[in-house]
């Protein structure tokens, strides 16, 4: 017989509500044993409603105790860890030094637009959390190994003028660049050009987040830091933020954005390439099982993986001057009352150079616009 995982006693499950069978499922066992659960309600007696037999229990408690152990196997791997010590420590560098994160008596971390003091989660709590992902090894090896840590409960506001103050300063050490060499000139007055209905729109709860392309659905910022949600859009169930006010993602390494016909493949994944419209993308990753656990980025995001890499390599991202990169469609969010307006982001060519944040028709598709992906 298999050992029981449990903590405690697994409470009858009620014969005529697979609702309640489900949640109680989801407390004793988690996330992960909820689909198994379903499948074994369609299997057998085949009806909807029954209740799970010993045998079945079991085999339930036994594939959970078998994740949890290859967790911890996971999780005592010298190399994975060596990775989780290096990324962390170079992210946190990075944020404080940015101005993104700050100490506030000893506790390193970021006030948000609810006033509260949100502290960054621990190096340990980030690498259990990655461990938690169920093709956590399959998307790594497909280039998904730049942590990204984002402060996602601050003030746009903030974030877009602490991330043009980081422009002007590598702009004035002459050490600002792009795909096609070193940036000389850029608009020192505007680093950032922003869309106006951006302006303070997350704290007005103007910019919703997790939203359906086609319609106004979504919550505001405020509302996550409430807990009530987690703001991405996403090809699988999102249960409430492990890390309060934060976003904790893995990115890609290659940030650029493919054109059209450019992609490569990478671990067996496709690239996702530019020229598709913003409903099409999140059918794309909706729907297709290579992209699975795959989540769109909002401004927030973008802005911190912008001004994370600026910051340790002087190199600007999504760049579309070139025709390896496109700019960056950024389907976690939208802004409410703009018929169907989602942002996108990307660095912009002109007399003098800038960061760009500007929306777009969800039905209107450019060679010039795609999308990137995250994991957690």
């Amino acid at each position: 017989m298999l050992p029981n995982p449990f903590e405690k006693p697994l409470p009858k499950l009620e014969e005529t509500d697979p609702i309640k069978n489900e949640a109680i499922v989801r407390e004793f066992l988690g996330d992960k044993a909820v689909a198994k659960y379903k499948s074994f309600l369609q299997t057998g007696s085949g009806s909807a409603t029954r209740d799970l037999s010993v045998e079945e229990l079991m085999a339930l408690s036994g594939s959970v105790l078998a994740e949890k152990e290859r967790l911890i196997v996971e999780a005592q791997n010298p190399a994975f860890e060596r990775f989780v010590e290096r990324s962390y420590r170079s992210q946190m560098k990075a944020l404080q030094e940015i101005g993104f994160l700050e100490k506030k008596q000893g506790i390193l971390g970021f006030t948000a637009i609810d006033k509260k003091f949100y502290p960054a989660p621990t190096r340990e709590a980030v690498k259990n959390y990655f461990l938690t992902i169920p093709n956590l090894q399959e998307k790594m090896s497909q280039g998904f190994t730049r942590l990204l840590v984002v402060p996602f409960g601050t003030s746009l506001d903030t974030m877009l003028e602490k991330t043009g103050e980081l422009i002007k300063k590598r702009a004035a050490a002459g050490t600002l660049s792009g795909p096609n060499g070193a940036i000389t000139k850029i608009n020192v007055q505007k680093p950032i050009w922003i869309f106006d209905t951006f302006v303070k729109a997350d704290t007005k709860g103007t910019l919703l987040y997790a939203p359906n392309p086609m319609d106004d659905r979504g919550v505001t910022k405020l509302e996550f830091l409430q807990g009530t949600t987690r703001p991405v859009i996403a090809s699988r169930p999102q249960p409430p933020p492990p890390f309060p006010g934060y976003h904790i993602f893995l990115a890609q390494q290659d940030l650029r954005i493919p054109r059209k016909d450019f992609g490569a493949s990478v671990g067996g994944r496709d690239q996702i390439e530019a020229w598709q419209n913003p409903v099409e993308y999140a059918q794309l990753i909706k729907t297709n099982p290579a992209y699975a656990g795959e989540l769109f980025m909002a401004p927030e995001d973008w802005l911190t993986l912008f001004a994370t890499n600026l910051h340790q390599t002087n190199k600007v991202i999504n760049d579309p001057s070139t025709s390896s990169d496109s700019r960056a469609l950024l389907l976690g969010a939208r802004l409410q009352g703009v018929t169907r307006c989602v942002p996108y982001a990307y660095w912009s060519h002109g007399d003098e150079e800038q960061a760009d944040l500007s929306g777009n028709w969800t039905q209107e598709a450019s060679q010039y616009a795609g999308v990137s992906t995250v994991i957690g």
